[in-house]
């Protein structure tokens, strides 16, 4: 009798390791297969080094540069694929403001790759430390007192920054070595889609305008947003009369507004939107913003956000708050409403599935509570120290909120970003924390892929914090991304077939 009780618990153990076994093989076979990874040390940190100022990978995602900062003075080190590069001597991010020098603390573009990532140009101090150039590649330029900025053109041949001259106190442009005319100020370098054209923003006296081709346009008394259609044949840009904003495109003068900011062009260059607002005061904080689309007013909203257009360019999308509701627009029909209460300390992403061929909407949100308004059955309702990802409105992932995320983010929830095929969305938690003295950081972090489709998400944790947002490879099939380990860079390769 007892032998038997034991060959069927011996069964029923044998049975339910199977089982187990196979949902493990299934979940395994899932991650191996669509996650095989390459983790390669790439550069160890010199002994005096910590602070990692900078990291930029490549257009094609096969080359990468930082910018390294010595613990107790104000050396870095310039590093390019894997290899010391060049020795700063002075933060790289000085220079000259009308005569006085400044410190730069968010990265400006003092480094770059060429679209085309054949080539690397940074911009470099003299041994004197007074004057600047550009090194592209092996090419040194002519040095000046300051360079605001540079930027390649899109076929990667030519390179324009703007100059600042103490003598004159005055800016100019640098192209092909060749100087152009000299202003109070200027700002926005733009290269058109084709490389043929160079426009920028200029200031004399108190009187802005635009400045293509070496032709000034009319002048306005600001000019806040300059940008091409993505085939290089309309040129548009928000500018101001007195209390009035309105946009330009081709010379043509749009609609007063009290407000407009972010221009977007569809991708068949045929249509344009932007945001304006109403009801502003004097520091242009508007109680009301809407969108504007080829001249047509949409609804107003207290909050207007994410647009975005369709591949087709035959809907428009974004995000909108009115009230106490949070809602995805598409096509001026509100799609989707949640209730939201109090701060709700939320971030909102939009991206067009290819998939579904329709948009995909995330929010991250904290300590805040959400309730889809949709399906008063089933609310989401959420309270505490949580972060919450939402797709759609459904729930797909939930982290406990940290006191102290290293980035000080709100949410913990870091560098979202869609895969172009459309079948997973890709973050970083970060689950540091302070040591027991509260003195300094014990980082940890993840990256998440959640694959869409199937509803599965694969973990991989770091005791090391990860450098970059992940992206996708020139042919979509690998992510990409950097992870630091105590002194050690690791470039990280994920194969998402």
């Amino acid at each position: 009798m007892l032998r038997r009780f034991f060959l069927i618990i011996a069964t029923i153990i044998i049975f339910i390791s199977l089982n187990l076994l196979n949902i493990f093989h299934k979940n395994f076979s899932f991650a191996q297969r669509n996650y095989k990874t390459i983790k390669e040390l790439v550069y160890t940190i010199p002994e005096g080094y910590k602070r990692i100022v900078w990291l930029a990978l490549s257009p094609d995602k096969k080359r990468w540069a930082m910018l390294l900062k010595r613990n107790n003075d104000n050396k870095f080190i310039l590093v390019v694929d894997g290899k010391n590069h060049i020795e700063y001597n002075k933060n790289p991010f000085s220079g000259l403001f009308d005569g006085r020098e400044y410190i730069l603390y968010e990265p400006p573009p003092y480094f770059q790759f060429s679209p085309d990532s054949k080539s690397f140009a940074y911009r470099y101090s003299t041994e004197s430390k007074d004057k600047y150039f550009i090194i592209w590649d092996n090419l040194k330029f002519e040095a000046y007192d300051d360079i605001l900025d540079f930027v390649f053109s899109p076929n990667s041949k030519h390179i324009a920054y703007s100059v600042y001259e103490t003598k004159t106190k005055k800016y100019f442009v640098v192209l092909n070595n060749q100087e152009g005319k000299r202003y109070d100020w200027i700002s926005q370098l733009t290269f058109s889609p084709d490389s043929k054209q160079l426009v920028y923003t200029a200031r004399e006296g108190d009187k802005w305008f635009v400045v293509l081709n070496d032709k000034e346009s009319q002048k306005y008394d600001e000019i806040s947003e300059l940008k091409f259609s993505s085939d290089g044949t309309k040129l548009a840009y928000v500018a101001r009369e007195g209390d009035n904003w309105f946009i330009v495109v081709d010379g043509k003068r749009g609609k007063n507004y009290q407000k407009i900011e972010e221009i977007y062009f569809s991708p068949n260059n045929q249509n344009i939107a932007y945001i304006a607002g109403e009801n502003c005061d004097k520091y242009l904080s508007c109680s009301k913003k809407f969108v504007v689309f080829n001249n047509r007013e949409g609804k107003r909203y207290d909050w207007v956000s994410e647009i975005k257009f369709s591949p087709d360019s035959k809907k428009l999308a974004y995000v909108a708050i009115d009230g106490n509701k949070i809602m995805l627009v598409v096509n001026n029909k509100e799609v989707k409403s949640y209730y939201y209460y109090g701060n709700p300390g939320y971030i909102d992403y939009l991206n067009f599935s290819p998939i579904t061929n329709d948009f995909d909407f995330v929010k991250i949100f904290r300590q805040s509570s959400f309730t889809d308004i949709d399906n008063a059955d089933n609310p989401l309702s959420y309270e505490g120290e949580k972060s919450i990802i939402t797709l759609n409105n459904e729930i797909i992932g939930e982290y406990k909120s940290n006191c102290c995320s290293i980035y000080m983010d709100i949410t913990g929830i870091l560098f979202l970003t869609f895969a172009p095929n459309g079948k997973y969305i890709i973050y970083v938690v970060d689950e540091s924390k302070l040591n027991e003295t509260l003195n300094d950081f014990i980082v940890q972090q993840s990256i998440v892929i959640f694959e869409k489709t199937t509803k599965k998400k694969i973990k991989l944790s770091y005791k090391g914090e990860i450098l970059n947002k992940p992206s996708f490879s020139e042919d979509n099939k690998y992510l990409i991304y950097f992870v630091q380990e105590g002194n050690n860079i690791y470039k990280t390769t994920i194969s998402l077939n």
